[in-house]
């Protein structure tokens, strides 16, 4: 089996994709998209840095995907995500840390890798790309999936928060 490991930090590998909409502003209220791609087996893979939706090597940025045993967000800081469960649209994800069910940590595990698609559409969960998860810094939620052999791929929306 393997995982994804989607944390702060979507790490760029030879045989992983990611695109990411460029274009769209950092700003509170500007969504952006984002969809990571790994083909291989390892950890870290494809990450992003969320302040500009820019593509980085891996081991760096804010979240990153790899495959594992099991499906993960993975966060860069030691509490940085927290899950929030499934919602409809990013407009309903909460942007509050006391939504949080419990306290944020390091990961979040979506499920046991199995293939298929859209297994984890609408799942969110606040990002909280410093140390301190007083106030989340973005909201994310999946908005498509696909885990078929050998391939993860994952879109993402997300926005900053004010």
């Amino acid at each position: 089996m393997r995982a994804l490991v989607l944390a702060v930090l979507l790490v760029s590998c030879s045989t992983s994709t990611t695109s990411t909409d460029a274009a769209t502003p950092d700003a509170p209220g500007a969504v952006r998209r984002v969809t990571i791609t790994n083909d291989v087996f390892n950890d870290p893979g494809p990450g992003v840095r969320l302040s500009d939706g820019a593509i980085l090597p891996a081991g760096s940025g804010d979240l990153w995907l790899a495959q594992r045993s099991t499906v993960s967000i993975f966060a860069a800081a030691p509490m940085g995500v927290c899950d929030l469960g499934t919602f409809a649209s990013l407009d309903l994800v909460p942007t509050d840390a006391s939504a949080c069910p419990g306290a944020p940590g390091d990961s979040v595990i979506l499920s046991g890798n199995a293939d298929g698609t859209d297994q984890w559409v609408g799942r969110a969960w606040l990002v909280f790309p410093t140390t301190t998860a007083s106030r989340p810094s973005y909201r994310a939620r999946v908005v498509s999936d696909s885990d078929v052999n050998p391939s993860i791929t994952m879109t993402f929306e997300y926005e900053a928060l004010p």
